[in-house]
């Protein structure tokens, strides 16, 4: 008689253990893919376009300082995006991080306008996710 319980208090503690390993694997969120990831040559005047959504946010990661990167819609009569600098001054990585909030959903180009000239700079765009409410 003994053996049955035994198994099922085991069974039991099997369980608690594990199931909150379980939920924290499903919280578990992957980094968005970038929608850009271009290295522009400063100042060619390289570009990229790509389809944003209005209302949405995108963290835009420039590799390095000394890019002046435009950001503008394709179309005419769209609004130009909101351009919000996140760590303003000088990083330690040299990483420059901006978050667009495109005002209609449209074409956006991201062009490269000036800087030091030569240098290549990786530029990456990522939708921000939403907050968990």
């Amino acid at each position: 008689m003994r053996t049955p319980a035994l198994a099922a208090i085991a069974l039991t503690i099997a369980t608690a253990l594990t199931a909150p390993l379980a939920a924290q694997s499903e919280t578990k969120q992957v980094p968005p893919k970038p929608i850009v990831d271009e290295i522009f040559t400063i100042p060619s005047g390289e570009f990229a376009r790509v389809m944003l959504a209005g209302g949405s946010a995108y963290r835009v990661e420039i590799g390095s300082e000394g890019l002046r990167l435009q950001v503008r819609p394709v179309q005419s009569g769209i609004q130009d995006p909101l351009v919000q600098q996140l760590l303003p001054g000088d990083s330690s990585s040299g990483t420059v991080l901006y978050t667009v909030t495109a005002r209609a959903d449209g074409m956006y180009e991201f062009r490269s306008t000036g800087g030091d000239a030569g240098r290549a700079t990786r530029v990456r765009v990522t939708l921000v996710p939403e907050k968990v409410k």
